[in-house]
């Protein structure tokens, strides 16, 4: 895989090397500068992350009331599991993309 240096986003310069982890129902990860979603696939994530990742997004969306488009938190309990998964993802990732340019940061939910 050819090692990018940044990824495109809606920056003044129109890339990145900031990310920002962020569960949401798209790719969960973005531009931490300008909040622009970022495709995973761009990164040099191992398969098994990857795999994570998605199950991190599922559960989220076990939060979303997809009626009226709002997330619902009946208890603090699921939102607490996100954001434990959450830091733990943002770690693995952090972990993963160390020999890159690439700095990550968690916004929890």
């Amino acid at each position: 895989m050819n090692m990018k240096k940044y990824l495109e986003c809606g920056c003044i310069y129109g890339k990145t090397t900031s990310l920002r982890i962020e569960v949401d129902v798209a790719d969960p990860i973005w531009c931490d500068k300008c909040s622009y979603n970022l495709e995973m696939e761009e990164l040099p994530l191992s398969n098994q992350l990857t795999s994570e990742i998605n199950d991190w997004v599922a559960l989220y969306e076990q939060s979303v009331d997809w009626e009226s488009d709002s997330q619902m938190w009946f208890d603090d309990k699921l939102a607490e599991k996100i954001n434990q998964k959450g830091i733990e993802i943002t770690k693995r990732v952090k972990k993963e993309l160390a020999v890159t340019p690439f700095l990550v940061t968690y916004k929890p939910v």
